[in-house]
């Protein structure tokens, strides 16, 4: 019998076998003499949490193009294309980049030369402490050298295992929410109980992984650390907790 007929008997089991010998109650169903979870009496709170460690690396966006010049003064329009780029690739190696880690996009729009298309180079620096000095030494090696002008830098730490502070910052967020929801009850003069009714995940920032954009989401959503000491993982969760009759 052939895996992919195995795969699909498998998955055919998964929705006709109970798991451990029952099925989930519906919202509309009492379990064990309790009301059902649509009309239990409960309260909803938001909680935040948080999670850091210390940089494992750092991922460097560099933008490289030709000086900006002054729209309608007779400059020309210089695109810095990939043979240009290549200089700047050959500089890194030199300096001990891994060439598996670094990335080039080319005809890319940027603030700093609204007139002219520039290049984006980016890559892995696995000494976060060195960086600073690292990033000196290859602007004046730029300098020295008929390559593209070095127009920004942006710079994001990174640890190995996100996944891991993610999760720390999820259960961070769930036990800010569980004090939250016990102070509420406790000010209406409610019992809170221990089931937790439902629970969903509002907003997950990691900062901790690789990413442009991903960078510039969390940095807007929340105010998260992230140097050369330390980066921070933030999570949103909405929790409904049962109230006691």
């Amino acid at each position: 019998m052939n895996k992919v007929l195995i795969n699909s008997l498998i998955v055919l089991a998964c929705f006709f076998a109970p798991v451990n010998g029952y099925a989930a109650p519906a919202l509309d169903e009492e379990v064990d003499g309790r009301a059902p979870v649509a009309g239990r009496p409960g309260i909803t709170v938001t909680g935040f949490g948080y999670a850091s460690a210390p940089p494992d690396a750092a991922r460097v966006y560099l933008t490289l193009g030709s000086q900006p010049g002054f729209p309608g003064v007779g400059s020309d329009m210089l695109i810095v294309g990939p043979e240009d780029v290549e200089n700047v690739l050959d500089l890194l190696l030199e300096r001990g980049i891994r060439k598996e880690t670094v990335e080039t996009k080319h005809l890319v729009y940027s603030l700093f030369t609204p007139t002219n298309p520039t290049s984006e180079i980016a890559f892995i620096h696995d000494d976060p402490g060195g960086l600073q000095e690292f990033l000196q030494e290859l602007h004046r090696a730029l300098q020295g050298q008929q390559a593209p002008a070095l127009l920004s830098t942006q710079v994001t730490f990174i640890v190995e295992d996100c996944r891991a502070l993610e999760e720390e910052a999820i259960l961070d967020a769930f036990a800010d929410a569980k004090m939250r929801a016990g102070r509420l009850s406790r000010l209406l003069g409610l019992t809170l109980g221990e089931e937790v009714i439902a629970v969903s995940e509002e907003t997950i920032a990691p900062q901790c992984r690789a990413s442009s954009w991903t960078d510039f989401i969390s940095r807007t959503t929340f105010t998260l650390e992230n140097n050369v000491a330390e980066v921070e993982a933030g999570a949103m969760l909405r929790v409904s907790f049962a109230i006691e009759r």
